[in-house]
This record gives C-alpha cells, sequence and structure tokens, in this order.
C-alpha cells in the first residue's frame, strides 16, 4: 500500500491567520514607535531650550546680570542699522561666536545683513524636531521670548511693541502725555525681554525677576509653532505675550478695584476737569481672558496652530497637550496647555506682586 506524500506550505486559512496576525501586531508597533519617536524629539527640544537657557544665564553673568533685549540694531561703520532677535545676542555662546561676529559687524549695503533676510544659516539648536512648520533651511526658529503683555494692536508682526505703549498707570491726560516714566515701569512688571529705548535703554536683569516674582515663577522661553527666523526683529516672529485691549486713556483691567477714578477726554482741550485717579496696579479683573476678543487675539496655549507666521504670538507646539517652557531659572518642563488662564498670566510677569497680583503657590 502507498503512503501519501507528506504535505508541504500553508493552507490558505493558515495562511489568512498568519497575515492576520501579523497585522495585529504591526497595529499595537506601530503607535509605540511613534511615541517612542515623539518621546526622542521631546527630550531634543527640552535639551535645545536648557543650552539656550544656560547660553542666557551666561550671557548674563557677562554682561553685569542683564538679559539681552527683545531685539539689538547692529550696524558696522557704513551701511543701514539693522535688528535682530534677541537669539543673535547668545550665538557667542551657543558655539557660533564667528556668526556673531558677521552679523554684529557687517557693513555692507544690504539692509537685511551678511545675508538675505530669512537665509541665515540653520542653527538646530534653535528648532524643535518636532515642528513641522521648519524645513530646517535658513535661519528657522522654533523658539519664542517673554515679552509680557502686549498692546492689543502691536501683537502682531510688528516692531511698535515695546514698554510705553500703555497707559498703564492711568495717568490723566489733562496732565500731559498718556505715556510717562511710571506707565514703563508697570509694563516692565510684565514681562522678560523689552526692546532698547533711545530715550529709556532699560535692561531686564536676572536679579530684579528674582526679587520680584521669582526665577522659579517666571516664564522665559518656549515654543512657538509659527516663530519666524532669528534674523528677524518682529514681536510676532520672535516673542510670545498676552494681548491687552486698551482704549484711549486706560487699559480696561488694570483698574485699582477700590478706586477706578476718571480721566477727561484725551482729545485737549479737556471738556472737564480730571477727576480723582489712584495709583493702579496689576490686578486682574474677573472679566479677564488670555484671548482678547476686542482684537480678535488668542494667546492661549495651542490656539490656532494652523495660523501664518508671525501673527500668533503665543505658545504652541506639534507636542500633543501643551508645550515645553524655559523658566527664567534655567529648569525645562512640560506645560499643559489647560492651565488656568490667571495662573498663566501670573506666570508671565516679572514682578506683578509690586502691583498686587498674587503668585499662585502651585505651579505646574
Amino acid at each position: 500500500m502507498s503512503k501519501r506524500p507528506a504535505r508541504s506550505g500553508f493552507t490558505l486559512l493558515e495562511l489568512l491567520v498568519t497575515i492576520s496576525i501579523i497585522c495585529v501586531l504591526m497595529s499595537l508597533l506601530l503607535p509605540a514607535v511613534q511615541n517612542a519617536r515623539e518621546a526622542a524629539r521631546r527630550i531634543e527640544c527640552v535639551n535645545n531650550l536648557h543650552n539656550i537657557g544656560v547660553a542666557i544665564h551666561t550671557y548674563a553673568a557677562n554682561r553685569g546680570d542683564a538679559l539681552p533685549f527683545l531685539a539689538t540694531s547692529y550696524s558696522g561703520e557704513s551701511g543701514p542699522a539693522r535688528e535682530h532677535s534677541w537669539a543673535v545676542e547668545l550665538l557667542p555662546f551657543l558655539d557660533s561666536a564667528g556668526l556673531y561676529e558677521q552679523i554684529a559687524t557687517y557693513s555692507g549695503p544690504d539692509p537685511s545683513g551678511p545675508y538675505p533676510a530669512g537665509k541665515y544659516p540653520f542653527r538646530r539648536i534653535f528648532a524643535c524636531p518636532s515642528s513641522a512648520t521648519h524645513d530646517r533651511n535658513g535661519s528657522a526658529m522654533s523658539f519664542v521670548a517673554n515679552a509680557g503683555y502686549i498692546r492689543g494692536e502691536y501683537w502682531n508682526d510688528t516692531t511698535l511693541h515695546h514698554a510705553e505703549q500703555i497707559n498703564w498707570d492711568r495717568n490723566c491726560p489733562c496732565a500731559g502725555s498718556l505715556l510717562t516714566h511710571s506707565d514703563a515701569l508697570y509694563a516692565y512688571a510684565t514681562g522678560v525681554f523689552w526692546r532698547r529705548l533711545p530715550d529709556d535703554p532699560y535692561q531686564q536683569r536676572l536679579s530684579l525677576i528674582e526679587r520680584g516674582d521669582g526665577l522659579g515663577s517666571t516664564f522665559m522661553i518656549t515654543e512657538n509653532l509659527q516663530a519666524g527666523t532669528y534674523d528677524s526683529a518682529s514681536t510676532g516672529q520672535i516673542a510670545f505675550g498676552i494681548s491687552v485691549p486698551v482704549m484711549p486713556t486706560l487699559a480696561p483691567y488694570h483698574i485699582s478695584e477700590t478706586n477706578p477714578g476718571e480721566c477727561c477726554p484725551s482729545v485737549p482741550p479737556c471738556s472737564r476737569s480730571c477727576g480723582p485717579v489712584e495709583v493702579s496696579d496689576l490686578v486682574l479683573l474677573p472679566s479677564f481672558s488670555v484671548y482678547d476678543r476686542e482684537n480678535d487675539h488668542d494667546a492661549r496655549i495651542n490656539a490656532d496652530r494652523g495660523g501664518s507666521r508671525g501673527q500668533h504670538p503665543r505658545p504652541s507646539s506639534s507636542h500633543p497637550g501643551g508645550v515645553n517652557m524655559l523658566w527664567c531659572d534655567g529648569r525645562v518642563t512640560f506645560l499643559n496647555q489647560q492651565i488656568d488662564e490667571f495662573l498663566y498670566a501670573h506666570l508671565i510677569s516679572t514682578a506683578g506682586t509690586r502691583f498686587r497680583q498674587s503668585i499662585p503657590q502651585s505651579l505646574p
């Protein structure tokens, strides 16, 4: 009797079962691989922020405790002056001293400097690997600096934001200009990086922040998907902050809770005498919102992540659920996008406690 030959290979059913098992295993494995890649990208982003923090503290140690300006003007022996971001001042402390010398000493005719605008050499340390908006070409940047509370119409892509743009203390316009030195003092209490003004060369210092709200309670640098380039000087491309709606004579929620006071019309001559004006404060009224609806500016974390470059100076990232944040004390943490709006506003300010802002004890 002949023996039946031994069967070789798989039956169709066995093959289908094997394929289905492989597909199930791949569906389980691919998300894990993606999560591992995102974790690695987030670690690189954190390391970049940490090294930027080290560079900022080193800069301060070499500049009498002063921090870089939000934007700095450079001009050689000839040629037009040009402004670049706070990041350029850090180049000597980020292994790019040669590039800094090119920028700082350039004396040619091009107003953008030694390279075409937006086409400066790429620096990996200024980029988050999770950001898909930057193609790793030119001077693209993923990080922005804390510019404090910003007048609503200057929150976007402009160079007009500076410390004398809001009548912070509500001085009466009958008495003279709306913008006084005391206005600047209130403004300087709200942010870390400021433009240098011809008549007011104020430069923020770590020691002042430490004596204010504290280095561990103040934001310094964060991520922004619509950040511009490090050779830019525009607020919308190099900074983040809170858009503040401003009426002609006062900032609506920078008003004393006990005595709001009155002011006459801003156009002279005054039709009536000025009413009582008390020293104002930075207390946020119950109606406060990080979303400035008057100007349609949403400063909430990860708001409108698909917006155009330079038009959204607020924290945003491709990391799920929040952004990486560098604090003034040099540590980097992941900031949840659901953070309380009042707490968020408090942590942006550098010395809000001096003007009646209370800093919550529980930090993210």
